[in-house]
Order: structure tokens, then C-alpha cells, then sequence
């Protein structure tokens, strides 16, 4: 039952440092300094908050930073108002959020760096990505290293469960300059205009030629709409297990498909991939073609 108000420069409204630890809930947490967060963990802190109403106008209402930490939150809004940067959640730590709700309204709904999680149950959650930065890529879910010491080099893991993720423009995801693996099972997605599900590809981040992204995406009863560009020094392995993809992958690096014996793949446009395991009769040409390992498939 408290109520947080932080107006100063960089005066986080919750912060937890240096292996302390927190449990806040039913509480709000009202933060407009610039370069501020909501609820945040550092240095191996861990944070425990439930139906927290946290609202943030400069960085993410749920964050982590340096030295990362443990973040669990169930229930409760949250909501990120600033541009650039400043996410619903951003991690460089290990984040659970079940049963919330998550919004940025001028920036990427989630954004995960290096060798770090988020993970999301029964979330509803949306972002609008309105990044300007010259290279930028517009996306609702970025993981990515950049390379500035806040996150250790590793594996960015996404996994989503249930729940409802809408992107207000750009990709629903985007992988550059690291390894990342992303798990969706059961969860409602919602594109944004320019219908973009995935992007794997060299950026703004990392050294020119090494900093393409690296992708595997497991969707488990899951329901898969939108295209999937994977660039010259990128891959994926896309792995369906009684899912659905409707829409094109046009993978000028390695891209590897996999549908177990429930899954089917309807094409919107000619695609290209590197391997296909599962069969032909599963995939719906609709008057296109699939080529693998650069061969007419269908």
C-alpha cells in the first residue's frame, strides 16, 4: 500500500543492489525524471512485486541494469511513456512477468540484451516503436548486444506463454548481433501494419560483417502470422510443433525449417530456405513457390 513519487534526474521510483532484496506490492510507483526507471534490479539484486500499478516517462517501468539480478512480477499495469529506450521491460537480468498488463506507448515493448531472459505468462503486452537513430530497425521485441558492458556476451531468451502482444509499428521481433532464442506457445500476436513477424540481420550494433543475429524460434500450439526476413550473415531455425505459420521466409543466410507431423506452412510469397524437414503436404504453395537449398520445392 505505498505510493512511490521520483521527479529527480536518474531517481529509479524502486531500486535493488548488490545481492539486497525487495518485495513491494499493491503499491504505485509514479517516476518523470529523465534517465529514471520504474521498478529496477542491479548488481545481482532481486525485486518481488505484485499488482503494482508503475507508470515510467524516461526509461522502462520494469528494468534492469548493470550486473543484472532477478525480477519477478505478478499482476499489475505498467506503462513506459518516454521514446527511445525506454521500453515496458528491459533486461539484462533474468525477468518473469505473469498476469499483467505491459505498455510502451513511443517505444518496443521488450527489449533484452546479451545473456539475459525475459519471460512472459498470461501478459498482455504492447509496444510502439518510434526509434529515429540512423540504422535503426523498427520492432516490437528486440534482442541484441550492444556491446556496452551492461551485458554479458551469451544467449537472449524470449519466451512467451499465453497472453496477447501487439506491435504498433515495426517487427513483432528483431535479432541483431547476438545468439537469441525465442518460445512462444499459445500466445495471441498482433502485427502491426507493415506485417513483419521476424527479422534476423546485421544492425546499428557490433562490428560491420560479424554483427548479423542468430535465431532459434520454437512455437508449440502456436499460431505464427507474417513474414521472415533472415539476412547474408544471420540464421534460423525456425521449429514448429502443432503450430501454424502462415506467411514467407526469405533467408539469404541460413535458414532451417522444421514442422513436426501437426504443423503446416501456408506461403503469402515466394520463399527461400536453407533445409526443410517435415513434408511437401504439409505446406500450402497459394500459387507460389518454396525453394530449398536453392531449389524448387514446390
Amino acid at each position: 500500500d505505498a505510493t512511490i513519487e521520483s521527479s529527480a534526474q536518474n531517481a529509479t521510483g524502486v531500486f535493488v543492489y548488490d545481492g539486497g532484496t525487495v518485495y513491494i506490492s499493491d503499491s504505485t510507483v509514479t517516476v518523470t525524471g529523465s534517465g529514471a526507471g520504474g521498478v529496477e534490479v542491479a548488481g545481482g539484486g532481486t525485486l518481488i512485486g505484485s499488482n503494482l500499478t508503475v507508470t515510467s516517462a524516461s526509461k522502462a517501468a520494469i528494468r534492469s541494469d548493470r550486473g543484472g539480478g532477478t525480477l519477478i512480477i505478478d499482476g499489475g499495469s505498467y506503462t513506459s511513456t518516454g521514446t527511445n529506450g525506454c521500453p515496458a521491460i528491459y533486461s539484462t537480468a533474468d525477468i518473469t512477468v505473469r498476469s499483467a498488463v505491459c505498455v510502451s506507448t513511443q517505444s518496443r515493448a521488450v527489449i533484452i540484451e546479451g545473456k539475459n531472459t525475459v519471460t512472459l505468462e498470461n501478459v498482455t503486452i504492447e509496444g510502439n516503436d518510434q526509434s529515429t537513430k540512423e540504422g535503426s530497425v523498427k520492432a516490437n521485441v528486440l534482442l541484441y548486444q550492444s556491446a556496452s558492458g551492461d551485458a554479458g556476451d551469451g544467449t537472449s531468451v524470449f519466451t512467451m506463454t499465453g497472453g496477447e502482444m501487439t506491435s504498433r509499428s515495426g517487427a513483432m521481433f528483431y535479432c541483431t548481433n547476438t545468439d537469441s532464442v525465442i518460445n512462444l506457445s499459445g500466445a495471441k500476436l498482433n502485427l502491426s501494419e507493415d506485417g513483419s513477424l521476424l527479422i534476423v540481420s546485421a544492425g546499428r550494433w557490433g562490428r560491420e560483417g560479424k554483427n548479423g543475429g542468430h535465431c532459434v524460434l520454437n512455437a508449440v500450439d502456436q499460431a505464427l502470422i507474417g513474414s521472415i526476413v533472415v539476412d547474408s550473415i544471420s540464421s534460423l531455425q525456425l521449429n514448429l510443433t502443432a503450430s501454424t505459420l502462415e506467411g514467407s521466409v526469405s533467408g539469404e543466410g541460413s535458414v532451417a525449417v522444421s514442422l513436426d507431423e501437426a504443423s503446416s506452412w501456408s506461403l503469402t510469397a515466394d520463399s527461400w530456405v536453407s533445409s526443410f524437414e517435415g513434408s511437401l503436404l504439409q505446406v500450402s504453395a497459394n500459387g507460389y513457390h518454396l525453394y530449398v537449398n536453392g531449389e524448387m520445392a514446390l
